[in-house]
């Protein structure tokens, strides 16, 4: 699996297209896959960060901006409808989360997301919530760059870190021989 790969803290959201959903052109009308990030938003927060835990520290996840490619269009006939999404990165006080919709496995619909979450009684950007970064690295190896003597190392977790990982993610050798 490559990098590119790596989902952390996926979560898939079987979808029906409803008629509502569908506009006078006879697609998903593009306002309902705002819909259906809000519903895969709030099931990854469900699974990996309850809303109830939020609620407790007085914070809310908001959206900030939202980039969608609509690549193909969906139908009403299209009755299998798979969305997923996972968080790609996290900064300080943000987070990045991707997500596409899939029908019968061929890829209709991508976006990413930008967010953040607020102190509700301050109405101000906080840090990234403790139990979420937590849930994400115990989901993901950590990112890898170049150190000055070649050997890979991982900035945000520190050497010891990175070879306490490497052991549950050892590198796959290929060995190629030459048929007679």
């Amino acid at each position: 699996m490559t990098n590119s790969e790596i989902r952390p803290l996926l979560v898939e959201l079987p979808i029906r297209v409803k008629t509502y959903d569908v506009d006078w052109v006879g697609h998903v009308n593009n306002i309902v896959y705002i819909r259906w990030l809000e519903d895969l938003r709030l099931l990854l927060l469900d699974t990996y960060f309850p809303l109830e835990a939020l609620r407790q520290e007085a914070l809310a996840p908001i959206i900030v901006n939202t980039n969608i490619h609509y690549r193909k269009g969906i139908s009403l006939s299209d009755h299998e409808v798979l969305g997923r999404m996972w968080v790609k990165d996290f900064g300080r006080a943000t987070f990045y989360l991707e997500a596409e919709f899939l029908v019968g496995g061929d890829l209709r619909c991508s976006a990413v997301q930008r967010g953040t979450f607020i102190d509700r009684a301050k109405m101000k950007p906080v840090r990234v919530p403790q139990g979420l970064l937590d849930a994400y690295n115990a989901s993901s190896p950590p990112p890898m760059t170049k150190g000055v003597d070649g050997m890979g190392f991982s900035p945000c977790c520190g050497l010891q870190r990175f070879q306490d990982r490497a052991k549950l993610y050892p590198p796959v050798t290929v060995l190629l021989r030459d048929d007679p």
